[in-house]
């Protein structure tokens, strides 16, 4: 997500559209990329913050299992 929005400051007057479809184009199907094609984000804000907090529930995901002990400590 570092990359991407580092990436997108350096593009002038970048259409929010046109950075939410390379986004897609570039993640996995995932749940996240799921949850924008429901529902675009109105601007990159909340696109950031809903890109956080799929990254933070990953984590937890991934903390959980390491506990049970069904993985490693961090998501792939």
């Amino acid at each position: 997500m570092e990359r991407f929005a580092a990436t997108s400051i350096k593009i002038k007057n970048l259409n929010p559209e046109v950075a939410l479809h390379a986004m897609l184009i570039a993640l996995k199907p995932e749940p996240f990329v799921d949850s924008l094609c429901c529902e675009s984000p109105r601007d990159m804000d909340e696109l950031r913050d809903r890109a956080v907090g799929y990254i933070q529930m990953e984590e937890h995901f991934a903390f959980r299992d390491q506990v049970r002990g069904k993985g490693p400590a961090k998501p792939e």
